[in-house]
């Protein structure tokens, strides 16, 4: 409680310390062993307030305290796996969007502050407009020379760069699916 008072010594929050305070003393608790001796349950039942000390605390079930995680050595590899993949999931999930949110605020300061989306607007047309002309008079150009040498060497170079394109792709395609699967004898 005292480092708590030093961390937070202008932000106290009464509903906080509690809440940390509670949750302090139930992972204490979670980290005694389960071979505890007659005495030793008694000392821990004594020191347990008056609100607390009429209540049966262990579940008929399984004969286990009430809120009690398994034992480390019980669990299988996959639950392991799984814990631990959630865990960083929600680790990187909370990290991309506290960065996203600050991103965004960041945005939309500068937004407000400089028009960015008039200004991106406004320059898109005039350079659309401009390579749609120009566009057109080289499309002209090329359609005029195209028995020419010069109108050859475009019209090859554009079917292989598409060409290329389209087998890159294919390509692509066809590795992914293979490093996709995962049954045995297939790779």
């Amino acid at each position: 409680m005292g480092l708590h008072r030093v961390a937070y010594i202008d932000k106290e929050d009464p509903a906080f310390s509690r809440k940390s305070y509670i949750d302090g003393v139930a992972y204490v608790l979670m980290a005694l062993p389960e071979d505890l001796s007659d005495r030793e349950v008694a000392s821990i039942r004594e020191a347990l307030p008056p609100s607390m000390s009429d209540l049966d605390l262990v579940d008929e079930a399984d004969g286990r305290a009430i809120g009690w995680k398994s034992a480390p050595g019980s669990r299988t590899v996959l639950q392991r796996c799984v814990a631990i993949t959630v865990a960083l999931s929600v680790v990187f999930i909370h990290t991309i969007l506290s960065y996203a949110s600050i991103v965004v605020s960041v945005g939309a300061y500068y937004e407000r502050k400089h028009n960015i989306s008039e200004q991106i607007l406004s320059k898109g047309f005039v350079i659309a407009s401009a390579v749609g002309r120009h566009s057109v008079f080289l499309s002209a150009k090329i359609c005029a020379m195209k028995d020419g040498p010069v109108g050859k060497a475009i019209s090859n170079m554009a079917t292989r760069t598409v060409e290329s394109v389209a087998s890159g792709i294919q390509e692509g395609i066809g590795q992914g699916l293979m490093m996709s699967d995962t049954r045995p004898g297939r790779r």
